[in-house]
């Protein structure tokens, strides 16, 4: 009853309605007194009316930012109802809402201008700072509201006052596009050099936004198109960054240099390439920007990103289309980074198989070195299969060497890349084949550096156990010699021939007592180990005693009873 009352904007009506017990302080579901939907909707008799029999002018609604009537006829822009509100019902016009703006900071961001006018007559606070710090200026600017931007200079409004992140309103007109407001704070003055609390000039945020037109006219109107940001870069840089292509044909128009670096010495190409703006890097080729610059990879951190080339930023952002189109345009492919890397060793290491296969069409060195390794190499210390298995499918072979004598299947089993050792062994390796540089098998790398998973599946590809190095070590005693237990318990269990010994006689027992691994020696006792095999013509108790291993030395005598 009360609603359709207010509705209808019938005093009478609202009258009766209260008369006949409608409460006066009702919320809704929205957390609206009938003195908010009042003052919301302009029903301007309705409210006079709710006023005189004690509705609060003051009351906050309690779902909408605490806002009292006077803040929802400035944001609907009921201009008649505010006049009422401020001029006879004295509303407070300094009363904030929950995010800090007042009835002003309203009326500028709806650009009302009578609203404002009203309040200023009023004696409302100019530079009144509401959310984000933003003064009414700022509001207005930011809402693209020229009208109420000018009214508010015109009334004494800070043209260089600035909100928490130190942005004046050309700043903020800046970043929204507000081109015939640029044009309005620039003529009364505006710095174009101002610098807000990250370094950023208003240029800056044009750009970062791709608004077109207010870059052109900043430009125009003499900001600095070499200025830096707050990454230390020029206005070509963030265009670069943000992929903003009409902007960046602007930039490049009006002569900004491509030569520009970043903190990280990264060129807007680098950048371009990066995020993956293949029309943006094409642009920048046909403005002759270095296509072998050296950067910084945009701060990756792979070991190997200092001095990176377009091409080498591409290959470890995974960006197959930028890694097509550099070549064409004339990219060194064998070109080398800080690290002597190709682009197919970071693919190899880093990237996707695709980008992989693209820089083998382009007919990338696969036998290229990056200090020991080539690129198949890279792929199998890292576990990347997919890349691993491109690179065989173009030709490299499965043996190929490092210069320390590694084969990729040694290199996997050194990394218990199980799935890495079942990729080359579908394409042809053999587990059984010999590491020259370690004097080792791939077994007995997995045995020797703990890597469980690995050893077991070596096991289910290999059943030969008494495979040795160079001293006649086998697995079984390179994991009790490395106090790998796990392994130990699987190659038991796998038939390993428990008092094997080494050239030097050496046996899983002796390895296990001198090294004082309580838990290995047990194993292999209640395993049946022969506790009377010598080594250098000591026995494993002699050896306990002498080292003076006291635990390990009741163990063995306890065995032995």
């Amino acid at each position: 009853m009360l609603r359709e009352a207010i509705g209808a904007d019938d005093p009478d009506k609202v009258a009766q309605a209260i008369a006949r017990s409608a409460d006066l302080h009702h919320t809704d579901a929205d957390g609206m007194q009938p003195v908010h939907t009042a003052a919301k909707e302009g029903y301007l008799e309705a409210l006079k009316t709710l006023l005189s029999l004690g509705a609060d002018v003051e009351t906050e609604a309690v779902n909408d930012k605490s806002s009292r009537p006077l803040h929802l006829a400035c944001e609907h822009k009921r201009p008649r109802t505010a006049k009422h509100l401020i001029e006879v019902a004295k509303a407070d016009i300094h009363a904030p809402d929950t995010t800090g703006n007042k009835p002003l900071n309203r009326a500028a961001i709806k650009g009302d201008l009578q609203i404002i006018k009203l309040l200023l007559a009023a004696g409302a606070d100019i530079e009144w700072v509401g959310v984000w710090g933003w003064h009414p200026l700022h509001h207005a600017a930011g809402n693209l509201q020229i009208l109420a931007t000018q009214l508010l200079l015109q009334r004494g409004a800070d043209l260089e006052a600035e909100n928490t992140n130190g942005e004046t309103a050309l700043h903020i007109a800046a970043e929204y596009g507000a081109a015939a407001i640029i044009e309005l704070l620039i003529s009364k003055g505006a710095q174009l050099d101002a610098i807000n609390h990250t370094g950023d000039q208003p240029l800056i945020k044009a750009v970062s936004k791709g608004k077109t037109v207010a870059t052109d006219i900043l430009l125009k109107r003499g900001a600095d198109i070499e200025a830096f940001e707050s990454k230390g870069g020029t206005a070509s840089l963030v265009a670069a960054e943000k992929g903003t292509l009409p902007v960046a044909e602007i930039l490049l128009a009006r002569g900004a240099r491509l030569t520009a670096i970043d903190k990280e010495s990264n060129q807007p190409l680098h950048l371009a390439v990066t995020y993956g703006h293949l029309q943006l890097v094409k642009l920048m080729v046909e403005h002759n920007a270095d296509i072998e610059a050296r950067g910084a990879s945009v701060g990756l951190n792979y070991g190997a990103d200092q001095g990176d080339q377009p091409l080498h930023v591409g290959t470890r952002w995974n960006q197959d289309a930028m890694v097509k189109e550099l070549p064409t345009a004339g990219a060194d492919i064998e070109a080398r980074g800080e690290h002597n890397q190709t682009a197919l060793h970071i693919a190899a290491e880093v990237s996707n198989e695709s980008v992989v296969r693209v820089l083998l069409d382009h007919n990338a060195d696969y036998d290229a070195w990056m200090g020991n390794d080539t690129p198949l190499h890279r792929a199998a210390i890292v576990n990347k299969v997919d890349n691993g298995r491109a690179l065989i499918k173009a030709g490299v072979p499965w043996d190929q060497e490092s210069k320390l004598g590694d084969q990729a299947i040694h290199l996997a089993a050194l990394k218990a890349h199980s799935a890495f050792i079942g990729m080359l062994l579908d394409h042809g390796a053999d587990i059984y084949v010999y590491n020259r540089g370690r004097g080792s098998f791939p077994l007995l790398t997995a045995a020797a550096y703990g890597q469980t998973e690995c050893v077991k599946y070596i096991l289910t590809k290999s059943p030969i156990l008494e495979q040795r190095t160079l001293n006649g070590d086998n697995p079984l005693i390179l994991a009790c010699w490395n106090q790998h237990i796990d392994n130990v318990k699987l190659l038991l269990k796998a038939g390993a021939e428990i008092n094997t010994t080494s050239e030097a006689g050496i046996s899983p027992l002796h390895c296990a007592v001198s090294k004082n691994n309580l838990e290995i020696t047990r194993v292999l006792v209640e395993s049946g180990v022969d506790l009377t095999l010598n080594t250098y013509q000591w026995r494993p108790l002699e050896t306990a005693e002498n080292l003076k291993f006291e635990e390990m030395a009741k163990i063995l005598r306890n065995a032995a009873k």
